[in-house]
């Protein structure tokens, strides 16, 4: 799913697909460059059950590092696979050279996957003491998920909670968690939690028979006994994530909590999406210093621990936006949408008015609607940022300028550039690249796809085909969901899966996040708590 890659069981060295190809050779030789690094660590005895390290141990750690970061390795090397690609021969020399810069290179994908031989070891020691390890129950306890800190009046932070009861098993063998997040702006402290995503409190998910939005910091989630290998399932927010995580407890007891925070910040996995190494800091990177309370010398009491976990959910709920940007799904006139060429003195409706948006009501209106008509303009020509004059040529689209916007639905933008006024924009196009789709007229259930520049405001233009896949729509309780199958290769960096909701005669924008198997590392409550007391951060009570 992460990696667009059609068949995973395919003879990567035979097979034609030559995406699925580069991602085989970037694996191999991430793998190859991690254990070159961290062979001297074979033989010598892990710190968590004191048994040997052996190679077998090192290549298990090193897949579970890959296996995390697969979006990385996509997005750094699909493109190069692409026509006109390095790799679009994965046999040849610039094919070999591309790759090995995107693995080796300063801050290369080696690099990225968090391996160290300062945190190999512990790594191996905590794979190897899943089947041993289990949580404390029966007691108030807690966990430190995330944490950013600027001083005692300004910080937020993300917890699970459980009070004695919540965290006993019941007669069904499950216990229960609260997740609660706290935010700290200039002294005032507010409490939010659940299923928040982007500061969207209200989005609705299928549970598996209905559509809810059962989610905030009362919630109660639930974790299931261990099996006999230590693993745990999980079911959060009622089905929006359903999986198994395996929970190591490390003691921390006796030990500073500077030693605490070095060996959280060590850790390779991606806590909320930003890595380990920015925990703690104010805005979450790890080039923002630590106040000054992380470096404490003070002595962490008994009990303090660090909770290792590795979470792999397998299945992640449909859900749809309600409220904010991107929520509505808003659809020009039938008439823009028709598009037209107005390079050469044509006046189509789509070059004439300021287009004026509505609501979509149906999802075959929205088909009937979007069938992949740009409108054309001539060159068009900007005054940026500093003055700059600014031109729509391109060299990947010569003088195209096409608007694509009207008649195609966004699948997501692949990117991280910001979209501006003109007068601040430094080029035409932002680099980010927009994968879009569309529904050719008369065409039964086909969905084509495109590859798209961003202009500086963020409007859709010069898109390219990138092949055709198939759609559905589907009866879910009281709504209609239409999806895609077949989406290309291109749009594999995006962590999540397009769809697009009609409910209650209106249409939103819809989602699945993408499976993918995280580790974490986490204080205790009692270490949480040290840490908060030396911040000056109120002490949590489950």
């Amino acid at each position: 799913d992460q990696t667009g890659v059609a068949n995973v069981f395919a003879n990567f060295v035979a097979s034609p697909d030559a995406n699925a190809r580069v991602i085989a050779k970037t694996i191999v030789q991430i793998t190859q460059a991690k254990l070159a690094e961290t062979t001297v660590k074979v033989g010598t005895s892990d710190p968590i059950t004191s048994k040997a390290i052996t190679r077998a141990d090192l290549e298990t750690a090193i897949q579970a590092a890959v296996v995390q970061m697969l979006p990385t390795i996509v997005s750094a090397v699909s493109n190069e696979a692409q026509k006109g690609g390095a790799c679009e021969d994965p046999a040849s020399l610039a094919c070999k050279k591309a790759l090995n810069t995107a693995v080796t290179g300063a801050s290369g994908l080696a690099d990225s996957t968090g391996i160290t031989v300062a945190n190999v070891a512990t790594l191996i020691g905590v794979g190897k003491s899943t089947a041993t390890q289990a949580e404390a129950t029966s007691i108030p306890e807690a966990i430190l998920r995330w944490l950013c800190f600027t001083n005692s009046s300004n910080w937020d932070y993300r917890t699970n909670v459980s009070t004695a009861a919540e965290n006993t098993f019941d007669s069904n063998n499950l216990r229960r968690y609260r997740d609660v997040s706290v935010t700290n702006k200039s002294g005032t402290a507010v409490t939010t939690g659940g299923l928040v995503i982007n500061g969207r409190s209200d989005d609705v998910h299928w549970n598996g028979s209905a559509w809810i939005n059962a989610c905030d910091n009362t919630w109660k989630n639930t974790v299931s006994k261990p099996d006999a290998k230590g693993y745990f399932t999980f079911d959060f927010c009622d089905g929006y994530a359903r999986g198994t995580k395996t929970a190591v407890k490390v003691d921390f007891s006796g030990r500073t909590i500077a030693d605490m925070v070095t060996a959280i910040r060590a850790h390779p996995g991606q806590g909320e999406g930003v890595g380990y190494a920015g925990w703690g800091a104010s805005d979450s990177r790890a080039t923002t210093l630590l106040a000054a309370g992380f470096s404490s010398t003070a002595v962490l009491p008994a009990g303090a621990a660090l909770i290792y976990t590795t979470k792999t959910p397998t299945e992640n709920a449909l859900s749809y936006v309600v409220s904010g940007y991107a929520a509505k799904l808003l659809q020009t006139s039938a008439a823009i949408a028709a598009g037209g060429d107005a390079t050469s003195g044509g006046t189509p409706t789509c070059a004439l008015t300021i287009p004026p948006y509505t609501s979509a009501t149906s999802l075959s209106a929205v088909i009937a609607q979007n069938q992949g008509t740009p409108c054309k303009f001539a060159t068009s020509r900007i005054t940026g940022a500093l003055g700059v004059n600014l031109t729509s040529d391109s060299q990947l689209n010569g003088t195209r300028n096409e608007w694509w916007d009207q008649s195609t639905l966004s699948i997501g933008t692949i990117g991280s550039a910001t979209i501006s006024l003109a007068s601040a924009a430094t080029g035409y196009y932002t680099g980010n690249t927009d994968i879009r789709v569309a529904f050719p007229a008369a065409a039964s259930q086909v969905a084509n796809f495109y590859s798209c520049q961003q202009r500086f405001d963020g409007s859709t233009r010069n898109c390219n085909s990138i092949g055709s896949g198939t759609y559905t729509i589907k009866t879910l309780g009281d709504a209609k969901v239409l999806s895609f199958a077949g989406v290309p290769v291109q749009a594999a960096p995006l962590t999540y899966s397009r769809s697009y909701v009609e409910r209650a005669g209106v249409v939103r924008y819809g989602y699945t996040v993408k499976l993918q198997q995280d580790s974490g590392v986490s204080p205790n409550l009692v270490a949480m708590n040290a840490l908060f007391s030396v911040l000056g951060i109120p002490a949590v009570t489950p």
